[in-house]
């Protein structure tokens, strides 16, 4: 993985329908319902919702959180997707959290991004595989503009591999200046984790992405259930996606009535020029 860079592209398509073209349907207010950390709290806008604009790239859904406050968490479980039938080339998928440009204490660190990274294929992380056997994910923190995660830009934790259709239950926490990265296989029931220590740089960027560093193109939607964001004061808007691709979906984002807390149940992320294999629908 490597860091993204801040677009102001808000033009492209209307979300009006999924990558078949034809009408999308909204996931149930599952995150609205009693129990629910967001229960209580304000629905915003879907992906497919009238009027809301999809930017022209692909298979990247972002949030970007005001300057005001911060990310302090954020929680996902990501599906393991179908694995491309490849002896070349990297593929990843990753949800990730960085700094913007208006983070306290940006500096001297920069610009790196945390971010679990499921990849197949070649990649920087320590320790990760260089085949094609299967796809594998580890916790990870990628700094180009320094030296902070050491001579390589690119440091991690233990990683494990993971089959198609796996659950990973996916929590990216604060404790002090240190966050760390757990992930946790459903099915197998083992966990990697990897904490970093970011010395007080704010964080006010999630991203849920495909990246596609090499030719190799993904074969199916990456899908993510149960996403939740956490920030450290009240920032509703927050909630609000700041970004998503021509083909991606949302569903309807709620916000906490104490405003700390965003929560969207199904996020699914479609590269250019694959079919959709999922409805947007739960």
């Amino acid at each position: 993985g490597s860091p993204s860079e801040p677009s102001d592209d808000g033009g492209g398509e209307s979300q009006g329908a999924d990558a078949a073209g034809t009408p999308s349907i909204d996931a149930a207010p599952s995150d609205d319902d009693a129990g629910s950390p967001c229960s209580g709290g304000k629905a915003l806008s879907a992906s497919d919702a009238p009027g809301l604009m999809a930017s022209t790239e692909y298979a990247a859904v972002k949030w970007v959180v005001d300057g005001s406050t911060q990310l302090v968490g954020l929680w996902t479980t990501m599906i393991v997707p179908a694995k491309p039938a490849a002896t070349s080339g990297t593929l990843y998928v990753w949800p990730g959290i960085q700094p913007f440009s208006d983070s306290q204490n940006f500096y001297p660190i920069g610009n790196g991004i945390l971010q679990p990274v499921l990849s197949i294929g070649p990649t920087c992380a320590p320790g990760a595989p260089n085949d094609y056997a299967s796809w594998w994910i580890s916790g990870q923190y990628v700094n180009v503009s320094s030296s902070a995660a050491g001579a390589s830009g690119c440091a991690g934790g233990d990683g494990m591999d993971v089959a198609v259709d796996d659950s990973l239950d996916i929590a990216m926490t604060l404790s002090g200046t240190v966050w760390t990265q757990v992930i946790a296989d459903r099915r197998t029931g083992k966990s990697v984790q990897f904490p970093m220590d970011l010395k007080g740089q704010g964080q006010n960027w999630a991203t849920l992405a495909i990246e596609q560093p090499t030719s190799l193109s993904p074969v199916a939607d990456a899908v993510y259930t149960s996403t939740r964001l956490q920030f450290a004061a009240s920032s509703p808007t927050s909630c609000q996606p700041s970004q998503h691709g021509p083909t991606d979906y949302f569903a309807t984002p709620y916000v906490s009535a104490d405003g700390k807390t965003c929560c969207v149940s199904r996020v699914i992320l479609r590269e250019k020029g694959v079919p959709a294999t999922t409805m947007n629908g739960p």
